[in-house]
């Protein structure tokens, strides 16, 4: 009897040898294939990972090199980078289309400058940050045609709740003031100023301009102290202060920037006292007057 207890436990021990040996032999196949996907989606990830890596920094050397070409050819460099952006990656070639559209007004192309950042604040694709500093660079350079001008650059940056919003606001009403109407213009003013939630800077000057625009609403002649172009110089540097994180935001989809490589401003170097002569669309330096009404 235990002799065939015995025997009976060995058949069934090699029973189940048997059904484990043919199952690991039907599933081989499938295991096999599972291993070598494994090992060919690593092997794949690496090579993307090496492949983007080469994009980056041949776009990162591409970019310098056309910004080399800025002090010595402006305008090959202007194109330089036109072609540069429609092949770079994403981050650099929103950076390029932002320092073309610096260098076109820099040598006083105000308006293919004007569409160049247009050009950016309607890409839905460029960093949204990027995109409104376009639209406070097209506004600017919009001063020359009006309000009308000014108005449809910043869009609906006006309504927005960042600093580049708050920049708009001033924008908006400093064509207000530029354009005659003080009543506008100081209701413009005085909600900046009253705003705790607006930058300081913002506040100091609503202050001093709302007193102006009284001013004017009052009848005086304020022609001669509403300097818009020193006023637009001031928004202009805060605005490159502001602007300076945004293009980083945009340095960080460009995947791999150099190392030492600053590309935390658009404007070309070798073009800066051109530039603050020519048009405050762009940030000056940071030695320029501020207004004093």
């Amino acid at each position: 009897m235990a002799n065939d207890e015995t025997l009976l436990r060995e058949v069934d021990r090699e029973l189940a040898e048997e059904r484990q040996h043919a199952a690991l032999q039907r599933q081989a196949p499938a295991l096999i294939a599972g291993a070598a996907a494994i090992v060919l989606a690593v092997g794949g990830w690496q090579f993307w990972q090496a492949r983007q890596r080469a994009v980056a920094e041949q776009a990162a050397m591409e970019f310098r090199t056309a910004i080399e070409a800025l002090a010595a050819e402006p305008r090959e460099a202007a194109e330089a980078l036109a072609d540069f952006a429609e092949q770079a990656p994403a981050g650099y070639a929103v950076l390029a289309r932002m320092r073309r559209a610096s260098l076109l007004a820099a040598t006083g192309e105000a308006e293919a400058a004007r569409e160049a950042y247009r050009a950016v604040y309607e890409d839905s694709a460029a960093p949204e940050r990027l995109r409104q500093l376009a639209r406070l660079r097209a506004a600017a350079l919009a001063f020359a045609d009006g309000r009308a001008a000014v108005m449809e650059a910043l869009g609906a940056l006006p309504a927005d709740a960042s600093p580049f919003g708050y920049h708009a606001q001033e924008f908006a009403a400093v064509a207000a003031l530029d354009a005659g109407d003080y009543d506008g213009a100081e209701t413009m003013f005085r909600r900046l100023m009253d705003d705790p939630q607006a930058p300081a800077p913002i506040r100091d000057r609503a202050r001093e301009y709302a007193a102006l625009a009284a001013a004017g609403k009052a009848g005086v002649n304020i022609k001669g102290q509403a300097r818009v172009e020193d006023l637009l110089r001031a928004l202009g540097e805060d605005a490159g202060e502001a602007g300076g994180a945004a293009e980083n935001e945009a340095q960080g989809g460009a995947d791999a920037a150099p190392a030492g490589e600053d590309l935390s401003s658009d404007e070309p170097a070798a073009d800066d006292d051109a530039e603050t002569q020519t048009t405050p669309a762009d940030p000056p330096s940071a030695d320029e007057p501020q207004p004093n009404p």
